[in-house]
């Protein structure tokens, strides 16, 4: 049995639906789960990746994940002297064999995707790097058809987003500032967009943001712009899809906005990306064609 951790936000769990999708295909003959409870605490909306994609995938239990990292759980909010275990360990490298944990969550390990069938691992992500997928992204991108859009204001936006030579722009600061993660800086928004109005003079700029009086200060001289305004809590995934209908795409250090961009279906794409990554980790959030700045 191989079991695959499953946490964090939208973004997170794509990349990791998209490993255990690639698992599924290379070892048909294992039988392979996700766990959704025990590796990570509850945040932004939950495990959302399911309804919105109308997925049914296997879900392991508590005794299936405790036989592969023994007798403490990765995470578990009544239990601190646990965690603390786990922590302690980790940094000891004591964690049982049977334990695959991804140390820096941006990059490949070969040995992810090169496994013995006779073994069981849990695998402990959010494997969020394209090359955990590169082989099935066709696959990918099929799984991933967003349901459709029913309401008057999105639908509004995606006639201006179709109509247009547009480019998508996601800023994204609430949460990173709150938790101290590395900002991708104005100079590198400035150039993408003076990329693209070298291009085509008619573009049309459609900013995706957690921050938008922010965004409103650092675009409130230019015209053809327009902050996306109303996708909150439950409907956040809509600015996603929005981002994958956009002609072209600029994108943050998140995995939010990377799979706006590679969801993007235009066969001329150009998606610009930060060449920083994540803090903490050693790769970026891109895929081999894309343009970094």
């Amino acid at each position: 049995m191989y079991i695959i951790s499953m946490g964090g936000g939208l973004g997170n769990q794509m990349f990791e639906y998209a490993f255990y999708v690639h698992l599924k295909e290379k070892y048909p003959n294992i039988e392979i789960k996700l766990d959704t409870k025990y590796a990570f605490p509850i945040s932004h909306n939950g495990i959302e990746l399911f309804k919105i994609f109308n997925l049914t995938p296997h879900q392991a239990e508590w005794k299936e994940v405790k036989r592969l990292v023994r007798n403490y759980p990765i995470y578990n909010n009544n239990n601190l002297f646990n965690r603390n275990i786990t922590r302690v360990l980790r940094k000891v490298n004591r964690l049982p064999k049977t334990f695959k944990v991804q140390k820096d969550f941006t990059a490949f390990y070969e040995d992810f995707l090169d496994l013995s069938e006779t073994k069981s691992s849990y695998f402990y992500g959010p494997f969020a790097n394209y090359k955990y997928f590169e082989d099935i992204k066709d696959n990918i991108r099929k799984i991933y058809k967003f349901p459709y859009i029913t309401d008057t204001t999105n639908l509004a936006y995606k006639k201006k987003i179709e109509e247009n030579y547009s480019v998508s722009i996601h800023i994204r600061r609430g949460d990173y500032i709150k938790e101290g993660i590395r900002l991708v800086p104005e100079d590198f928004y400035l150039r993408a967009i003076d990329y693209f109005c070298k291009k085509d003079d008619s573009v049309r700029f459609f900013v995706f943001t957690d921050d938008k009086e922010y965004c409103k200060k650092l675009f409130i001289d230019r015209l053809n712009f327009e902050i996306i305004e109303g996708n909150t809590g439950e409907n956040s995934f809509r600015d996603m899809q929005l981002m994958s209908l956009c002609r072209h795409n600029i994108i943050a250090n998140s995995t939010f906005s990377f799979w706006g961009a590679f969801l993007n279906s235009h066969p001329d794409k150009i998606v610009i990306a930060p060449n920083i990554p994540f803090t903490g980790c050693s790769c970026r959030f891109v895929c081999p064609d894309w343009i970094t700045l």
